[in-house]
């Protein structure tokens, strides 16, 4: 995952933050910047699937649709590990890269199809190199595999910000190739699960690999209004109290949202 460092913190400027003080107790604590995108590879934005994967496995790929070969970006690096992931029931031949995202192209028929999901995911820097991929692929699989999608996953590593890019298909996979678009995995709430499971993921690994280190789904408002409350609120919350401090700041927050609506 990204990474940056306030100034005049010490440390490598390229792999920490500190936080203050006062936003979390009186010693300085790591915070890492958390990093997930999701966006849609689609035609009415000028987009083919087939050139977005050449692109991201660094591959050269023939493009049956248009008849040409699609190259990846000059001076382009390639990725460490590069996988086509499978559900139980897809046929063998979707395991090639240049077959399964022409396959996508021919059975979408509009002009502004929709042909691919795409997932940008920030990499623990700490974490060893099969440590994360190990991860990466973990999340892929419970999230994505498992739900029916095939995942062409690319994994770069080395450097400052290592990142994983997914491509995942949008159709049903039977035996017999592709079925209908499946519109369960359009609901924002799947996004929010996503978006959790991998923060929990990710710091379970970094907790196993002894790293005191975490990452945040969570919007900055949220992780500030959760700091503000204090430790001293939060255990006795746990406790089952009411502190007069937290009714404070929810009397304060419930006023703002009223504002808002007004």
């Amino acid at each position: 995952m990204a990474w940056r460092a306030c100034s005049g913190s010490s440390g490598d400027a390229r792999n920490e933050y500190r936080a203050p003080p006062h936003a979390g107790g009186g010693k300085f604590r790591l915070v890492a910047i958390y990093h997930l995108n999701v966006r849609i590879v689609s035609r009415g934005k000028g987009q083919s699937a087939v050139a977005v994967a050449a692109r991201r496995a660094a591959e050269r790929l023939y493009y049956r649709r248009l008849g040409l070969h699609v190259r990846p970006d000059r001076g382009a690096s390639h990725p460490t590990f590069s996988a086509i992931m499978l559900p139980a029931d897809a046929p063998a031949w979707m395991s090639e890269r240049e077959e399964l995202w022409n396959a996508v192209e021919a059975i979408e028929k509009r002009r502004d199809a929709q042909l691919a999901r795409e997932l940008a995911l920030a990499l623990p820097i700490e974490l060893e190199g099969e440590q994360t991929i190990s991860l990466a692929r973990e999340f892929v699989q419970q999230e994505f595999i498992q739900r029916g999608m095939i995942a062409d996953l690319n994994i770069h590593l080395g450097g400052h910000n290592p990142y994983a890019n997914a491509m995942l298909t949008m159709r049903e996979v039977t035996a017999a190739g592709f079925g209908r678009k499946v519109r369960e995995w359009n609901q924002a709430g799947l996004l929010r699960e996503w978006r959790e499971h991998w923060a929990a993921l990710a710091n379970e690994y970094l907790r196993r690999a002894g790293h005191e280190v975490r990452i945040d789904h969570r919007r900055k408002r949220d992780q500030a209004e959760a700091v503000h409350l204090g430790k001293a609120a939060s255990a006795m919350q746990r406790r089952g109290l009411v502190h007069e401090r937290r009714r404070r700041l929810e009397a304060m927050q419930s006023g703002q949202q009223a504002k808002g609506r007004a």
